[in-house]
C-alpha cells in the first residue's frame, strides 16, 4: 500500500496491512485481488470504504460487531492460506479504529506532501483555486468537509490599494471559541480575510483528552501517539459534530441562513451523511432572503442522477424559488442573460466542472482591493 510505505516510519506496516487486507477482503476484492494467486475469494460485508469505517466505529460500541470482525480476519487468514504473513488477531476495536483514521489522514496528507505555498503558485492545476481564493473577502465563508490542507496551502498574491501586492489566505476558524481563537478571528476580519470552516476536522488537528487541539502541520502527527481529529463515517462522526465541532457547525448555519449567494461546489449531500444533510438543508431553508441565489456546480451533466437529486433537495429547501436547469445557465454575475428577475429566489444548475466555474467566477466578479494582512 503506497500510503503505508510512504509513512512506514509512523504507521507500523503490520498494522496498516490488517486495515488494508480486511477492507479488501470484505469488499470481495472488488478493486482486484491484492495477490491474484492467493487472494481471490473474499466476502461482501461492506459496500465501500465509508461503510467499512462505519463498521469499525460500531465495533467500538458493539461486542457482536467486534467479534464478527475477528471472525472475518481469521477467515481471511485461513481461506487465503497466508496466516503466517499477518498477525493472528485484530487489536482491540478502539486501537484498530484509530489506526484506520491515521491511514485516512495519511491518505489526505499524502497527495500534498512536500507542497508549499510557493510551489503551489507555479502549478497550473492549482491556478483556478488560487484565483478564486484571491477574490474572496471577509464577507465570504468557505464550508468544507475535507480533512486535507489544500485551502490552507493557497496563498495567492493579490494587489491592494496603491498597487501593492500582498499575500492572501483563508482564516481557519477556531474550534473552541477560546480568547486566542476570538482574537485571531477579529484580526482576520479586520484584514478582510475570508473564513474557512472545516466541519469534519483536519489532518493537523488532534484529539487531546476532552478537547481538540490545532497543531502546526508536521508528518509526525500521523504517529501512534496522536488521534487525528477527523470525523470519519460512523456513530462517532455525529458525536464529534455535536461535540468538538459544534461551534463550527453553528457558525456555518448562521452564514447559510443569512447568505445571499450559496455555491455548492462538487458536494452531493451523500446519502450516507444524514447529519450534515439535515443541518445544512435546514439552515438553507431558514434563509428567507428575497434575492437568494444557489449555484450548483456538479459537472456538465446537469440532468444526471447526482445533479437531479441535489437539485430536488434544494428545491424543497429553497421555497419559493425558481429552478433554472439549462446547460447554458449563467452564474449570478450574468443573471441578465437568464431573464430571471432580480427579486426572485433562484437555483442555478451550472453545466461546468468546479475548476471551470472558479475560473469564470474569478474573471467576471469585481472585488474590492486587498489590504495588508498578517496570515
Amino acid at each position: 500500500m503506497a500510503i503505508a510505505s510512504r509513512y512506514s516510519d509512523l504507521i507500523e506496516p503490520a498494522d496498516a496491512d490488517q486495515v488494508f487486507m480486511l477492507y479488501h477482503y470484505g469488499t470481495d476484492f472488488e478493486d482486484g485481488a491484492v495477490d491474484p494467486v492467493r487472494m481471490t475469494d473474499g466476502v461482501r460485508r461492506w459496500r465501500d470504504a465509508e461503510h467499512f469505517l462505519e463498521t469499525l466505529d460500531e465495533a467500538c460500541e458493539n461486542e457482536a460487531t467486534a467479534a464478527e470482525l475477528q471472525r472475518l480476519w481469521q477467515r481471511f487468514r485461513s481461506v487465503c492460506g497466508i496466516g503466517s504473513d499477518f498477525r493472528e488477531a485484530l487489536p482491540p476495536p478502539t486501537v484498530f479504529r484509530r489506526t484506520a483514521k491515521r491511514i485516512v489522514a495519511a491518505s489526505c496528507a499524502g497527495f500534498v506532501e512536500g507542497m508549499t505555498k510557493n510551489s503551489v503558485r507555479v502549478r497550473e492545476r492549482w491556478l483556478p483555486y488560487l484565483n478564486w481564493l484571491g477574490r474572496l473577502r471577509n464577507h465570504d465563508t468557505i464550508i468544507s468537509f475535507n480533512y486535507d490542507r489544500v485551502i490552507e496551502l493557497l496563498r495567492p498574491e493579490v494587489r491592494g490599494d496603491g498597487g501593492n501586492v500582498h499575500e492572501w489566505a483563508a482564516h481557519v476558524a477556531g474550534i473552541d471559541g477560546s480568547i486566542s481563537d476570538l482574537e485571531l478571528a477579529s484580526e482576520a476580519q479586520s484584514a478582510g480575510l475570508p473564513t474557512l470552516l472545516k466541519l469534519h476536522g483536519s489532518v493537523d488537528w488532534v484529539v487531546a483528552g476532552d478537547k481538540v487541539e490545532r497543531r502546526e502541520w508536521n508528518r509526525s502527527l500521523l504517529g501512534a501517539a496522536n488521534e487525528p481529529a477527523i470525523a470519519t463515517p460512523g456513530p462517532l462522526k455525529m458525536t464529534m459534530a455535536e461535540g468538538f465541532f459544534q461551534r463550527l457547525w453553528k457558525h456555518a448555519e448562521i452564514r447559510l441562513t443569512g447568505a445571499d449567494q450559496i455555491y455548492v461546489l462538487g458536494f452531493r449531500f451523500p446519502e450516507s451523511d444524514a447529519h450534515p444533510r439535515e443541518r445544512l438543508l435546514r439552515a438553507i431553508h431558514a434563509n428567507q432572503g428575497g434575492k437568494l441565489r444557489v449555484n450548483v456546480i456538479l459537472g456538465p451533466d446537469v440532468l444526471g442522477k447526482d445533479s437531479r437529486r441535489v437539485l430536488d433537495l434544494l428545491e424543497w429547501s429553497v421555497t419559493p424559488s425558481r429552478l433554472i436547469l439549462d446547460p447554458k445557465a449563467r452564474a449570478e454575475f450574468r443573471v441578465e442573460d437568464t431573464g430571471v428577475g432580480v427579486d426572485e429566489r433562484v437555483i442555478l444548475a451550472q453545466a461546468l466542472f468546479v475548476e471551470d466555474f472558479l475560473t469564470l467566477w474569478a474573471n467576471a466578479t469585481d472585488m474590492p482591493p486587498a489590504r495588508p494582512a498578517a496570515v
